[in-house]
């Protein structure tokens, strides 16, 4: 990792990472469904592209890229304009055609459009759907799984984007539901859906993050009409 911070644009947020997420670094987003982390993914990339000259690319195995597209014009965020701009890349991948070589293929992507950013939604729908699940009836804590995972992400690192990972908090307590991705990855930022009384019902808080100073505490998210508003408790 380089030691530039790369902003995110989220409001709110960067200021509780220390200034931004450090360039190339891998940072997981885990959260239960209906917290956010899709849309926090998306505003990632478009503020990329629209304010920072950076282009992304959002490979999803969970949508498709029209979905996406409409979920995004709730924010106002014209993705279609960065896609002809070529600030902006949907992957749609189905996670039943998820084989083996499909890392490489996101890999000649990244290359050809100079990508910067990246989101990856979700790397737990990649662990169910890890290719040698297929052929047997193995659970998702098999250790190819595991491995499948792992070459993954550092196949990833290597190509030196900075990305957020979206994942789905288990049933067993780990923030993935491979178990591994958490330890791989250089930052974690978790999103929950609770009560705290007031406005607020979903809240962030920033687990670990290497190479930077970051804030702790646990602060109320709110998902206004134009994104991700990230606010400090007092």
């Amino acid at each position: 990792m380089g030691g530039n911070l790369v902003k995110t644009g989220i409001k709110g947020l960067d200021k509780q990472l220390g200034g931004g997420i450090p360039e190339g670094a891998l940072v997981m987003v885990t959260g239960s469904p209906g917290t956010g982390k899709t849309i926090l993914g998306m505003e990632f990339l478009y503020n990329g592209a629209t304010r920072y000259d950076e282009p992304g690319i959002m490979v999803t195995f969970e949508e498709t890229a029209e979905a996406l597209v409409e979920q995004a014009r709730q924010f106002n965020w014209d993705i279609v304009g960065a896609q002809k701009q070529k600030k902006l890349v949907i992957a749609a991948l189905p996670a039943n055609k998820i084989e083996k070589d499909s890392i490489e293929t996101i890999v000649k992507i990244i290359a050809k459009n100079n990508i910067k950013r990246l989101v990856i939604d979700s790397i737990s729908t990649l662990a169910f759907n890890t290719p040698t699940l297929s052929d047997k009836a193995l659970s998702v804590e098999d250790m190819s799984v595991k491995r499948f995972i792992y070459s993954f992400i550092y196949r990833i690192r290597e190509t030196g984007v900075t990305g957020l990972l979206i994942s789905q908090n288990s049933n067993n307590g780990n923030l993935s539901v491979d178990g591994v991705s958490e330890f791989i990855c250089d930052g974690i930022i978790s999103l929950k859906f609770q009560p705290m009384g007031g406005a607020y019902s979903r809240s962030l808080i920033i687990q670990k993050m290497r190479n930077a100073k970051n804030d702790e505490d646990l602060h109320p998210v709110e998902i206004s009409n134009s994104g991700v508003v990230v606010h400090t408790l007092g």
